[in-house]
């Protein structure tokens, strides 16, 4: 698939961004090569790397960095990467990622561009704790969401989509692309690919799994009311049950 976004460039104005992000400072100087590699192949517009560790990160790196506020949001850090984005396609591509190619990538863009899908996402990210915790509720939302459970893992290490279906959703402490998907799921039963054979294992979050498992789940069932997915009193009653408050 060489120069595949060359060939569509003048057809479709398809204008990509590469947006990295990490939790670990040392891998920012990845971004470069990795960057390098992808342009061999693909047409790219604009690339950055959002960092969200909590160290101050001492890499030098050709590529603009920006540093989130919030230490290990990795929410914060997507949307930050989508805001400030200026591309039709956005690729989002987790550094500490030990599943990358450039086959995922190329796999992606080729469904966004051939109209089969609008959100790909692949490669779960996640620990023993944070999946154990999540899976936990999942029944419990699948009940209220029922296309929930195509999710089966509480965040993915690439997210590739159009722009229009990232920007203006809300997102969680860990995540944003489960959002994106409740959104196109709310329009459509087509149009999101999900690729769930490579896990990517990562460190304990100090502890914070339930929380950010809650807040995720919280999030998400509020704004699956606003899609009119659920009932809102259902919302509430599950809330209450979980003894969140909105």
């Amino acid at each position: 698939m060489v120069d595949l976004l060359s060939r569509w460039h003048d057809r479709r104005k398809v204008l990509l961004s590469l947006i990295f992000y990490t939790s670990n400072a040392k891998n920012i100087e990845k971004s470069k090569k990795i960057s390098d590699n992808i342009r061999k192949r693909i047409e790219i517009a604009e690339t950055y790397v959002l960092y969200y560790g909590l160290e101050k990160p001492k890499a030098i790196s050709s590529i603009p960095l920006y540093v989130v506020k919030t230490p290990f949001s990795r929410g914060e850090a997507l949307l930050a990467g989508i805001r400030i984005s200026l591309s039709n396609i956005i690729a989002l591509i987790n550094l500490d990622s030990k599943c990358f190619s450039l086959d995922i990538i190329e796999r992606s863009l080729e469904k966004i561009l051939n109209g089969e899908a609008l959100l790909n996402i692949s490669s779960p990210l996640t620990n023993e704790r944070l999946s154990e915790i999540y899976r936990k509720y999942l029944h419990d939302i699948s009940t209220l969401v029922p296309m929930i459970t195509e999710l089966l893992y509480p965040s993915y290490s690439f997210i590739v989509a159009l722009k229009k279906f990232l920007v203006d959703v809300p997102h969680s402490y860990w995540n944003i692309e489960h959002f994106a998907f409740l959104r196109i799921s709310s329009q459509s039963s087509r149009g999101i690919a999900i690729d769930n054979k490579c896990i990517d294992n990562i460190d304990s979050i100090r502890g914070y799994e339930e929380y950010v498992v809650r807040d995720l789940i919280k999030k998400l069932i509020v704004y699956a009311s606003t899609l009119n997915i659920v009932e809102r009193d259902r919302v509430d009653t599950y809330l209450d049950k979980l003894g969140v408050k909105v």
